[in-house]
């Protein structure tokens, strides 16, 4: 059975979850310097194989940016960091 998602935000969007049903969201700004905010999907996953499924929202319609997988940080310089625990030590990866 697919996990599926929907939300609504003056817009219909509908997407598919990898791993568990939706728990939350944020509402996070990737690149302070734009007008824009996106919104962050937060899925549970096992083994805090957490996944966020990022949309972007200009006002008028929201489209999914991405997603990111365990652990991320917003900073708002419009890059996003992604750390992930190797077992004995944390790596990051920069997205852009």
């Amino acid at each position: 059975m697919k996990n599926l998602l929907t939300l609504v935000l003056l817009a219909l969007v509908k997407g598919e979850l990898s791993m568990g049903g939706a728990d939350g969201f944020i509402i996070i700004d990737i690149d302070t310097s734009d007008k824009y905010k996106e919104i962050a999907v937060h899925t549970p996953g096992p083994s805090d194989d957490d996944e966020y499924i990022i949309y972007w929202y200009d006002g008028n319609s929201i489209k999914e940016v991405g997603r990111v997988s365990r652990w991320p940080t917003f900073p708002g310089n419009g890059i996003v960091y992604v750390d992930d625990w190797m077992g004995f030590w944390m790596k990051r990866d920069k997205c852009i």
